[in-house]
């Protein structure tokens, strides 16, 4: 039985993993998911974002993000889920009323973010080696997303795409051996949820999946993977080999349908709120032919 086996989040964009045993899962994607950012502090990149894929963003896979409700978020430059000696403790701005309020850029795409201060900025900057500045979604304000894939109700806080990223473990299990030995962790894609129990890159397939009771996806293009996963989100250093970027390359490369690139997971957009738990059965509603990306991809999907 097809059935929800991880559920990932990520409060800080390009920051460690959260896991979860259960989570809500709301209009924007899950709770707190990608809520804070850095920015470029200065020059032509200004208010863009800063991620891994940066010089020294790398440093950011081991910044854990934890979440005090009601009270300060912290961020501490340790695997160690406690708070460290060197952190770093921030308000949420959408709670001051004297926020301060700024337009920053997503993949060139405007996003309404408030500041959270000098100290905040200072203390990332010394940490990756660049001036950058931390924002937080400003949740007064609605984020568009990408019209050629979304409806116009669909929204998320500051996630590259969509406002989840769907993984399946056999997807991935088939992908494996194909990494030339170099022991890639489905991790290392960063998704929020993993189904385990599915044929192989049937997810090209799928347009709806139904989580539990409740909650449901639009599965909406497949996922154009970048640099990331070419790093180890567990120590913040880079795979051999180029891997997995190598392995993609060979097998899930494509182009149609308004996207180019090398692909795993699909990106999806939320059809019906709810609960989602790990353990919930999964069930899909197939559309009548994959993604023209992913149509011809060495690795796919052969419906019998």
């Amino acid at each position: 039985m097809a059935h929800v086996s991880e559920i990932y989040t990520y409060p800080l964009k390009s920051g460690a993993a959260q896991k979860h045993a259960e989570i809500a899962l709301t209009n924007r994607g899950l709770r707190d998911d990608r809520n804070w950012m850095l920015v470029w502090a200065e020059g032509e990149k200004a208010l863009h974002h800063f991620t891994q894929r940066e010089p020294g963003g790398e440093k950011l896979a081991q910044v854990h993000t934890h979440l005090i409700p009601s009270l300060q978020d912290v961020f501490t430059e340790s695997a160690a889920h406690f708070i460290s000696a060197h952190h770093l403790q921030v308000a949420n701005p959408n709670l001051d009323e004297n926020r301060v309020a700024r337009t920053a850029f997503v993949h060139g795409n405007p996003v309404s973010v408030l500041d959270s201060g000098d100290d905040a900025a200072t203390w990332f900057s010394d940490l990756v080696g660049q001036k950058v500045r931390l924002v937080r979604f400003d949740e007064s304000r609605r984020r568009h997303l990408d019209n050629d894939h979304y409806g116009a109700m669909d929204t998320t806080a500051l996630a590259d795409g969509g406002p989840v990223l769907v993984t399946s473990t056999s997807s991935f299990d088939a992908l494996r051996p194909h990494f030339n030995n170099v022991a890639v962790k489905m991790g290392d894609f960063r998704p929020n949820i993993v189904i385990d129990g599915l044929d192989p890159w049937i997810e090209d397939w799928v347009r709806l999946v139904r989580i539990g009771n409740a909650a449901s996806l639009e599965l909406v293009k497949p996922c154009t993977r970048c640099s990331i996963p070419t790093i180890n989100q567990i120590t913040g250093e880079r795979y051999p080999d180029d891997q997995p970027t190598r392995a993609l390359v060979a097998q899930r490369r494509g182009k149609g349908g308004g996207l180019q690139g090398v692909f795993f997971g699909q990106n999806a957009a939320v059809a019906h709120q709810g609960i989602i738990r790990v353990g919930d059965k999964v069930e899909i509603k197939i559309k009548p032919a994959p993604h023209p990306a992913v149509a011809n991809a060495h690795l796919r999907y052969i419906p019998a």
